[in-house]
């Protein structure tokens, strides 16, 4: 039994277009498990880590039955050709939280009608007080204040529906001062860059490692009409020679924290720098290396299992 619609985490390196994610929803491989509430977010993060395209969360009404906590069961999906090696790795992984993690099953799926029913998880979403993250083919007739992302959440990563994404946009809007540049490192599908780009920055420059994300950014942008101050390009950080008076990184900690002195170079002096993908027990080491890198803290915001940090250059 279960008290509320599932949750979705899409994170890490999910590439892909609609027609490719229609065809492996028409047949896919999935793993249940079950874990207390508080560890739902942190084995998703590590199942998308060992190869999962995304991963589900349905609260259960029960406790937990070795832990007697609330309960969640996760449903992390899969290619059906995932190799059974891969399959073990993820096994192994879950098997160091002991007790608190019981392994239910895999399981092969096949549904041809995915291709058109995955739309009714996906509804505009409003984050803070101007963002309005909305799919393609929905309506929707912004108030005065709102300011509209067209985004197809078929491409599954960077949506707005993960806690590391609606913080960021929640802190640009706090922090970010209008007619300034920005700098998107990982930018993914483009989500931050144009979020940025609605709350007033004047340009903002996306780059990712992946060219398949840089793909999708810049057919966004040319969703959004924001070509010609939404730009991205597939540079490695160590490439940049501009620095920047607002930097964003929505990147998980192990990634952040040896490209501390690249990012450091890129924040212009006295400049902001927003950090995030961050799990709240790793938000402390990730503090204390970029304040030794000469960055001062401002402000730390918590989002259920994740944490964003602002820091001034």
């Amino acid at each position: 039994m279960f008290l509320q619609a599932p949750v979705f985490f899409f994170h890490g390196p999910l590439r892909r277009s609609t027609q490719e994610l229609q065809v492996f929803a028409s047949r896919w491989l999935q793993l249940e498990i079950i874990c207390p509430t508080t560890l739902a977010e942190t084995l998703g993060a590590l199942m998308i880590e060992g190869g999962s395209l995304g991963v589900q969360e349905r609260d259960l009404d029960d406790a937990h039955p070795q832990t007697a906590q609330p309960g969640a069961l996760l449903i992390a999906f899969f290619d059906a050709d995932f190799p059974r090696e891969q399959q073990r790795d993820i096994e192994s992984m879950l098997s160091n939280f002991g007790d608190e993690v019981s392994i239910l099953h895999w399981s092969e799926h096949r549904d041809d009608g995915w291709s058109t029913r995955w739309k009714s998880f996906f509804h505009p979403l409003p984050i803070g007080e101007q963002i309005v993250i909305c799919p393609t083919w929905e309506e929707f007739t912004p108030t005065p204040t709102q300011k509209v992302i067209h985004i197809d959440p078929g491409m599954a990563f960077g949506t707005g529906h993960h806690a590391t994404t609606r913080s960021c946009i929640l802190l640009l809007e706090e922090y970010l001062t209008p007619g300034i540049d920005v700098l998107d490192v990982g930018c993914g599908s483009g989500i931050l860059s144009f979020a940025a780009h609605k709350l007033g920055a004047q340009h903002t420059y996306g780059v990712d490692i992946d060219p398949d994300a840089i793909m999708v950014a810049n057919e966004n942008a040319e969703l959004n009409k924001c070509t010609d101050v939404c730009t991205f390009s597939v540079t490695p950080i160590e490439e940049i020679e501009t620095a920047y008076p607002f930097v964003v990184a929505n990147i998980q900690a192990h990634i952040l924290n040896p490209m501390v002195q690249d990012i450091r170079r890129v924040v212009q002096p006295e400049g902001l720098l927003l950090l995030s993908g961050i799990l709240g027990d790793q938000a402390q080491r990730v503090r204390a290396v970029y304040e030794n890198a000469g960055f001062s803290f401002i402000k730390r915001h918590d989002d259920g299992e994740w944490t964003s940090i602002v820091l001034r250059g």
